[in-house]
This record gives structure tokens, C-alpha cells and sequence, in this order.
């Protein structure tokens, strides 16, 4: 069982300057300064309370050595683009304020920090499971259920963390996006668009192609999990 310090951090609160040292100071052994032994318990617990703490605080390159190398560079560029669409989008719903309150609604993008798996706003570790060395840190994401579960395994006496299988083409997506962000921005401040003629705008360059995206990836996902399934059920049986 993870302790109270780690439980909260967990949930996003904020913590003090002395405590948020501490934190670290109780977090560096995981992944950078020594190994986790074969009995710590908390080690995946404390992986994965670390890299919600770097993400946080932006600490991009110290996550790489954290992650399992094969996702790691999608991973970290996926979160970046993320939050710099995110930076964009709060601007641009500043902004879209003095437009109306049908422009705000549609520009209010906060809700998605909520959608970030291990890395979203509010979370809450449910309970940790490990089998040799790969472990499953379950957590709520607010009040959401079903639960979801963070995997990590250990290598080298390290954990780390496996994301989900990566989709290589979000991270130039969602910049592409935030440069669009930042000109409608610009736009609706120098008083160039009626509201209504804004909203067709943002739906043209924002969610039509957003909504592209996510369809096409979620049609793969799908293709990638009926394929393995179909490689499982045709694969000879093992006599004994």
C-alpha cells in the first residue's frame, strides 16, 4: 500500500515547496539512483506517482528514462503536443469570451485533461497487483467506472512504464492544431469574426479534422484487435 504522501500527489493536489521536495527526494530512487528491490512493493506505485509529477512540471526528458524505450519517444511527444494544444486552446477561450457564449462552450477544450489516462487531472490510485516483474497500478480517473490500469515492468531491477500501443500521428496532429489555435486567436482578437462565422471556423480547421483523426485511429485500433484475436482463435491447439 502506497503511502498517504504518494496517494495525494496522485490525485494532482498541489503540494508545498518543502513537501514537493520531499517528494523527490522519496521518488529519485525510482528509475535514476538505484534499483527497486525485489520486495518493494511501492515501486510501481512511486513510478507511476513520478511521472504524473514530471509531467506536471514539464519534465519531459527526465520521463524518457522512465518509459519503456519502444514508447517512449511517442509517448513524451504525444504529451507535449497535448499540452501546448491545451496552452492554446485556454487562450483562445479567453478570448472567445467577448464573442458569445456559444463560441466559449465550443472553445472550452479543459475537460479533455480528464482523458489523459495515467496523466490526467484527477486521479485516484485504487490498488496495485504484481506478477514477477510486470505490475498494474489501478487508478479512477474522478468518478469515472470502469477503472483503468497503468502497466509497468521491471527490467534491469528498474520499473517502467508501458504505455498503451502509441498513435504515431497525434503528437504533429495536435501541433498543427495549436499553431491553428493560436491564429484563430489572434484573429478573434483583432475583432475579425462575428461569432458565428468564428464557429464555422473552428469547426473547419479544429474539429473536423480532430474528429478525422480520432475516428481513423480508434477504425485501426479496432482492425489491430480483430486481427489478433482472429491469429489467437486459428492457432493450433498444444496437445499434451
Amino acid at each position: 500500500m502506497a503511502d498517504p504522501e504518494l496517494r495525494r500527489c496522485a490525485r494532482g493536489r498541489p503540494l508545498g515547496a518543502g513537501r514537493l521536495v520531499c517528494l523527490f527526494l522519496c521518488l529519485g530512487a525510482c528509475g535514476c539512483h538505484r534499483s527497486d528491490g525485489q520486495h518493494d512493493s511501492d515501486g510501481p506505485v512511486r513510478l507511476f506517482v513520478r511521472l504524473r509529477v514530471l509531467h506536471q512540471q514539464h519534465g519531459y526528458k527526465e520521463m524518457e528514462s522512465l518509459v519503456d524505450p519502444g514508447r517512449c519517444t511517442v509517448l513524451v511527444n504525444t504529451l507535449m503536443a497535448v499540452d501546448g494544444f491545451m496552452q492554446a486552446a485556454a487562450r483562445l477561450h479567453e478570448a472567445t469570451e467577448r464573442l458569445g457564449p456559444t463560441a466559449a462552450v465550443l472553445c472550452d477544450v479543459s475537460y479533455l485533461a480528464e482523458y489523459l489516462g495515467p496523466f490526467s487531472r484527477n486521479v485516484q490510485i485504487v490498488s496495485t497487483r504484481i506478477e514477477g516483474d510486470t505490475a498494474w497500478v489501478v487508478y479512477q480517473v474522478g468518478e469515472r467506472v470502469p477503472v483503468e490500469r497503468a502497466e509497468m515492468r521491471r527490467v534491469s531491477g528498474r520499473w517502467r512504464y508501458v504505455p498503451d500501443e502509441p498513435d504515431d500521428d497525434l503528437p504533429r496532429l495536435l501541433t498543427q492544431l495549436a499553431d491553428r489555435l493560436t491564429y484563430l486567436r489572434k484573429e478573434a482578437e483583432a475583432g475579425a469574426y462575428a461569432e458565428q462565422m468564428f464557429i464555422e471556423e473552428y469547426t473547419r480547421q479544429i474539429l473536423t479534422p480532430l474528429r478525422a483523426h480520432l475516428v481513423e485511429a480508434a477504425g485501426q485500433r479496432q482492425a489491430r484487435a480483430t486481427a489478433a484475436a482472429s491469429r489467437t482463435s486459428a492457432a493450433p491447439a498444444v496437445s499434451h
